[in-house]
């Protein structure tokens, strides 16, 4: 649908486009051509009225569904908010997915919705601003609506009280387009005041000189500030906030659910966070994964807390499935400092295959609302001009029998009233007192927020302390005397909030800096240990860093899911900078404290190998040898190979005094290391005793495997010998596979031919290594097509895969020869792409597919680069909750780059020694670029080992996979993955 879309892409780089033809899937066959043509809409199912969507919803007991609002009044809505009068206002974005056409007006439109009657049904609806093209958010606040349509970031205000806006300012610009799955959506209001928004990860912005994708980002009104509060994730489309100020987002295609911290770096879809000394990220809170029961397409997010629900709702997050056509629910628990979230039966389950949930809301009276952009098609997929744009519905679940309360207008409450209603339960009312109190910088209410925060009233509830404190925040009644009484609070949230606001500034005076320092010390709560780990992100990093070295010591949170990371995340700015006072402090405290020794000490290796500066290695190298514990050794050495994996350096001077020590350790996995390090710096001995283990078939195969990857991070023109002796049929599989890597770094001509001489005794498994391999360099391409030319090797035994790296050679002879012998790699027309899936429907109707040959097709031909039910590899997406209708795979799989995510675009390298490598861009430092390839083959170049680097925004999935198969062969896999 619309940008809370899924982007599950089958092909690597095609970014989920979406869903096709649902019902032809299950009966191509059968159908004539006119037939299946009707059935190209995915859900298969004309729309209903509705009335008739609502009979067929179901909820938990105790709760119904009412229609609030539907087509005619209002269609494709895709946000909503509710202003202090209690009405709905709610976004009509027409101009998805392509925008509006230049030198046209743009349809997109706000509509404010009003119960006058109080009858549970929106009956009047008035146009509040129209003109605006692919707006995607919205939210209510200082006297006027913010509007997100990229690229701006809009204020619209209504000056003369008709509820139409007449003054439009452009606050921000800058936010991307190049994908409209992905704009910028769910404005929230933070407890901390600011307005909080999201991005997706295939869109790319740059605001105010700060660039972004994947994040969540945050809006301060009153300054006009603007920063990335959070990074990663993959398309979220979802953000609330519970009763204690934690954040949680909801995301498509990747796990689905994140506990979003301030300065947080999460995994994603695709492609890297910004800073390339992270070396980790916080991972997803769900303990689950919806796609095998409803896709991967998730929107919105509302957490249920407190006496509005039953008990055995509370504690929930709730979100929409698109594909599913439900509410999904997952219970929280805590899990340290952050949470678990566990899988719940569904909070709603539809009948009608056309709900489409992309947001909810508790309203003024306590019921959940819920837009249903409501559409035959779930996903972008659908040709651009086929979206409906007649329908849309908002519904209302609320308690069995109860009635819409009378509307109260809170904008006409006095401060003191608003004071009152921060102690109603529900969200929608405290959030609008304290939005209205900070927005009117009602500095009158500061003594009464005070007192409720200061005294001590026996029964209640500890959350009025944290709303009078984000409501002294917002008037502008916090300050560092009242900060020093509320860092010793009995709610230690109270404290953690204290901690969080008094480091928004980014500077904290030095009493209170202290008295926070002492709280890393001695505070109980891993809550506050968060809080001030987050908070040192903000701070200057000599004054963080006594802070986070005292977190750091708290052996409690060394297996806690954020804390350990967080505390590197801010202490990683002054590593570099401040060398011998790390290191020194790491000889002091790493030995007993496991999360120093864990966490900390191996990153701290890996940060300083990174400068490439030779002293900083050689005091690594003098810290491992300085070092008494066993442990600390080897945390040191792990982060020391970590950060030198795959390059070759000049050894520096500490290494001639340390490489006895750690090659004669009694510690087996200090030598291990050891040697792993000296194959870095080319040392013979180790690499010899590298050959050694891998020659040794008493040795464990990952053993084995390792040290061939040491002999391959040396290079010495010697061990090529003994790469080839193990290069045997008898060898295990996956050692013959690290040979075929380990001999893609030597230059020798030798090596096509000892390869290509040994094609039969390859299993098929291996076969692609061997392409990688004999695809890498251009007389070592030219002897594969010649011996293809000479029938020693099949036709079809070179992928398009394979073809695509011979052509990125850029060799004209070569390239006409890999045309003659095995056909065109030309980039086809659009014409030729439609012509083709034309044939290859037609193929898949023609006859009965197998879906069991189809799978042994699939993993031979797909899984090199895809996952799919838990197999498979990582360069493309994983698949396994993407629709898999037969429209759906013929285009991703024949036109592999109709969209393309930037993050999936093809990276080529040419390296000084000869080689040209492809892949998908893993990561990017100042140190190397590393590539992932077929079979999660990573290769990793040196900076100056590359002559050129250049990007194509094309997919690492090439065109022309039907050649690598016959049409049966293509027909079972299209039938195994539809049916599996």
């Amino acid at each position: 649908m619309t940008n809370a879309r899924c982007r599950i892409p089958l092909s690597a780089g095609t970014a989920a486009r979406g869903v096709a033809l649902a019902l032809y899937i299950l009966s191509a066959t059968a159908l004539p051509a006119a037939a299946q043509d009707a059935l190209r809409h995915n859900s298969g199912q004309p729309y209903l009225d509705p009335e008739e969507t609502v009979r067929r919803f179901t909820v938990p007991d105790g709760f119904e569904v009412q229609l609030f609002a539907a087509e005619p009044d209002i269609a494709n809505p895709i946000a909503m908010a509710f202003d202090e009068r209690g009405r709905l206002w709610i976004v009509e974005c027409f101009e998805y997915p392509k925008g509006a056409a230049p030198g046209t007006k743009p349809r997109d439109r706000i509509r404010i919705l009003e119960d006058s009657d109080g009858d549970g049904r929106a009956d009047k609806f008035t146009v509040f601003a129209d003109g605006l093209n692919l707006a995607t958010g919205i939210a209510l606040g200082d006297g006027g609506v913010y509007v997100g349509a990229a690229p701006d970031f809009l204020f619209l205000r209504d000056t003369d009280g008709d509820d139409h806006a007449d003054s439009r300012e452009v606050l921000l610009t800058g936010f991307g387009r190049e994908d409209t799955h992905e704009l910028l959506n769910t404005f929230t209001w933070g407890p901390d005041g600011w307005l909080y928004g999201l991005h997706g990860v295939f869109t790319h912005s740059k605001i105010n000189g700060i660039e972004m994708n994947a994040a969540v980002w945050r809006y301060q009104p009153r300054t006009r500030a603007f920063e990335i509060f959070a990074e990663g994730t993959s398309n979220p489309w979802g953000l609330d906030f519970d009763s204690h100020g934690s954040s949680f987002l909801t995301a498509c295609v990747i796990p689905h659910l994140f506990h979003i911290i301030p300065g947080g770096r999460y995994i994603r879809q695709a492609g890297q966070n910004q800073n390339p000394y992270l070396y980790g990220e916080l991972k997803e809170i769900s303990d689950h994964l919806h796609h095998a029961e409803s896709g991967w397409a998730h929107a919105g997010c509302v957490v249920l807390e407190g006496e509005l629900w039953p008990r055995d709702l509370r504690g929930s997050v709730i979100f929409g499935s698109i594909h599913g056509t439900s509410i999904k629910r997952d219970v929280l628990s805590r899990n340290g400092s952050s949470f678990r979230a566990s899988h719940a039966p569904d909070f709603l389950r539809s009948g009608d295959k056309n709900f489409r949930p992309v947001h909810q809301e508790i309203g003024p009276d306590g019921a959940i609302y819920v837009i249903d952009w409501h559409d035959q098609w779930p996903c972008h997929q659908a040709p651009p001009d086929a979206w409906d744009k007649e329908h849309g519905r908002v519904y209302r679940i609320a308690r069995q029998g109860a009635k819409p309360p009378p509307p109260v207008d809170y904008g006409k409450m006095s401060n003191a009233e608003l004071v009152e209603q921060l102690a109603s339960p529900n969200p929608y009312v405290h959030r609008t007192a304290r939005r209205l109190l900070a927005e009117r910088q009602a500095r009158s209410v500061a003594p009464a927020l005070e007192e409720i925060l200061l005294s001590k009233q026996s029964g209640r509830s500890d959350l009025l302390d944290l709303r009078a404190l984000w409501s002294l925040y917002g008037v502008g009644g916090f300050d560092d005397d009242l900060a020093e009484k509320l860092l010793g609070h009995a709610n230690p949230w109270v404290r953690a909030w204290t901690v969080r606001l008094l480091g928004e500034p980014g500077k904290v005076s030095e009493r209170l800096r202290g008295q926070i320092t002492r709280l890393a010390e001695t505070d109980p709560n891993a809550d506050v240990r968060l809080a001030i780990a987050a908070t040192c992100q903000r701070l200057d990093a000599a004054a963080a860093v006594p802070v986070l070295e005292q977190l750091a010591l708290c052996d409690a949170d060394a297996g806690d899911p954020a804390i350990p990371l967080m505390i590197w995340f801010a202490y990683q700015r002054s590593v570099a900078e401040h060398r011998e006072e790390t290191l020194d402090w790491l000889r002091a405290n790493a030995a007993g404290h496991p999360m120093v020794t864990r966490e900390i000490l191996p990153r701290v290796m890996r940060r300083l190998v990174a400068t490439g500066k030779p002293e900083d290695l050689d005091a690594c190298l003098h810290f491992v040898t300085s070092v008494d514990d066993a442990a600390v050794r080897r945390a040191a050495l792990e982060g020391l190979v970590a950060g030198l994996e795959g390059r070759r350096v000049e050894p520096p001077e500490a290494w001639a005094r340390v490489r006895g020590a750690l090659f004669e350790s009694r510690d087996p996995n200090v030598r291990r290391l050891g040697q792993r390090l000296g194959a870095s710096f080319r040392d013979s001995a180790a690499v010899h005793q590298a050959e050694k283990i891998a020659a040794d078939r008493a040795k464990p195969a990952a053993e084995r495997a390792e040290a061939l990857r040491s002999i391959a991070t040396a290079r010495l023109a010697d061990s090529l010998q003994p790469l080839e002796d193990l290069f045997v049929s008898d060898s295990p599989p996956e050692l013959r596979r690290e040979v075929l890597r380990a001999l893609a770094s030597y230059d020798n001509p030798q090596i096509p031919r000892f390869v290509l001489e040994r094609w039969e005794s390859l299993p098929d498994s291996l076969r692609e290594d061997a392409l990688q391999l004999l695809t890498g360099r251009r007389d070592w391409a030219d002897a594969l097509l010649s011996a293809m030319a000479a029938g020693k090797i099949p036709h079809d035994a070179l992928s398009a895969p394979a073809a695509q790296r011979i052509a990125a050679l850029r060799d004209k002879a070569l390239i006409a020869k890999l045309e003659k012998t095995w056909g065109t790699i030309r980039a086809q027309t659009p014409a030729e792409i439609d012509a083709l899936i034309k044939r290859m429907r037609g193929v898949v109707a023609a006859a009965p597919g197998n879906a069991r040959n189809g799978g042994a097709v699939f993993e031979k031909k797909c899984m090199v680069c895809h996952k799919f039910d838990g197999k498979g590899n990582d360069v493309g997406p994983d698949i396994t909750g993407a629709d898999r209708s037969v429209e759906y795979l013929l285009i991703n799989i024949l036109d592999p780059n109709r969209v393309v995510g930037q993050p999936y675009y093809t990276h080529v390298v040419a390296t000084k020694s000869g080689r040209v490598l492809t892949g998908k861009l893993v990561s990017d430092t100042p140190q190397a670029i590393t590539l992932q390839g077929e079979n999660n083959k990573i290769d990793i170049i040196p900076r100056d080992d590359i002559d050129e680097h250049a990007v194509k925004n094309m997919s690492v999935m090439p065109e022309g996979l039907p050649k690598d198969m016959s049409d049966q062969e293509f027909r079972d896999m299209i039938e195994f993955l539809r049916r599996k």
